[in-house]
């Protein structure tokens, strides 16, 4: 619902290294989730609680690390405290999810392990 607000973003800033793809079929889908060094979950607090967002269990099962964007109570960051496959963070944590990004893509092995 957001890709043309993306999209724009990415044009604005000047970024080369993103990525928008037209709608995958499921013989293609596990190759493009694969392909990506971050998985992106976003949540909101209100559901945040009581569900997980279906894309979640498809990223891992990819080995994709993920950065999810969400409330440290919610049931997506135990599973990332659980499997330690990525970090969770509040929306407004901008420098630690920068961080986080740098540190993947500096760490090499720390990107190992959150994949396996």
């Amino acid at each position: 619902m957001k890709k043309n607000e993306l999209v724009k973003m990415v044009n604005n800033y000047n970024l080369n290294n993103c990525t928008f793809l037209d709608f995958q079929t499921v013989e293609v889908l596990p190759y493009s989730l694969a392909s990506a060094d971050i998985g992106v979950v976003t949540i909101n607090d209100e559901t945040a609680l009581t569900s997980v967002p279906s894309k979640t269990f498809n990223l891992m099962a990819v080995g994709a690390p993920l950065l999810c964007i969400a409330p440290e109570k919610s049931e997506i960051a135990k599973i990332i405290r659980k499997y330690d496959n990525g970090g969770v963070f509040s929306s407004k944590d901008i420098n630690k999810i920068v961080t986080f990004v740098r540190t993947l893509a500096s760490d090499q092995d720390k990107k190992i392990k959150m994949r396996n």
